[in-house]
């Protein structure tokens, strides 16, 4: 577990190594140093608190595998730019990035949302991809048709894992469409299939309950490792 954790205290690049074989999650907690994200009145407490707390435990559940690679974009409460976290994301050759955060909004708004990557993003990233692949044998038009096609395929892959996720933590949307999707910064990793997850509204007492306590904490990191260690099972049947 320790040596889990430890993967990615270094800004922007993944410390370690991993077989090419092996399922590689990072695990990013929102926030953190002088980036507090919302706050919960009723808690007193900072969304950077409980995001590190729940993405200690997502790791925790998947890094009891044994042969999944886990890595946490930080583990203490430091502050790290959207780019320094998408560079661990890359560097490591994730095979899914999940962001972990939590919501703000009226008193009675509640429950999680899980998002991914929406078409703007997705235009913006195979743009970025089609640039630095361009060399002499492809144009411009087929370095963008290519790029295009791989940052699909990643969202098609993190699309299934997005809905059970939001199975089983709830989700604020009907059960039957499609994750929500956003052009999130933490969703941009070129080629790499990503998640957000805003586990609750900190801005709603009995959310904020749910997202500072041991219980609450438990049941929304199990619902969240619990589908990445079905695909990770699935992953290695395929290798």
């Amino acid at each position: 577990m320790a040596a889990a954790l430890a993967l990615a205290l270094a800004v922007g690049r993944c410390v370690g190594s991993a077989d090419p074989g092996t399922f590689t999650v990072v695990v990013d907690p929102g926030h953190g140093g002088r980036d507090r994200g919302a706050f919960s009145t009723s808690a007193g407490r900072a969304e950077k608190e409980a995001s590190l707390a729940i993405a200690r435990r997502v790791a925790a559940r998947i890094a009891r595998r044994g042969d999944v690679r886990v890595v946490l974009t930080r583990n203490d409460d430091r502050y790290l730019s959207l780019v320094a976290r998408r560079s661990i994301i890359q560097s490591c050759r994730a095979n899914l990035a999940v962001s972990i955060h939590a919501d703000s909004g009226p008193a009675d708004a509640s429950g999680a949302s899980v998002f991914v990557l929406n078409e703007a993003g997705e235009a913006i990233v195979a743009g970025r991809m089609a640039l630095a692949a361009r060399s002499l044998d492809a144009d411009a038009d087929t370095a963008y048709i290519l790029a295009n096609l791989q940052q699909r395929a990643s969202i098609n892959y993190a699309i299934p894992i997005a809905l059970r996720i939001r199975a089983g933590i709830g989700g604020r949307d009907r059960a039957d469409e499609r994750p929500s999707s956003a052009n999130f910064a933490l969703l941009k990793a070129p080629g790499v299939p990503s998640i957000l997850v805003e586990c609750g509204f900190l801005t709603n007492a009995r959310d904020s309950a749910r997202l500072f306590g041991d219980d609450g904490q438990d049941a929304i990191a199990r619902a969240i490792a619990d589908p990445i260690l079905r695909e990770a099972k699935a992953y290695g049947r395929g290798t």
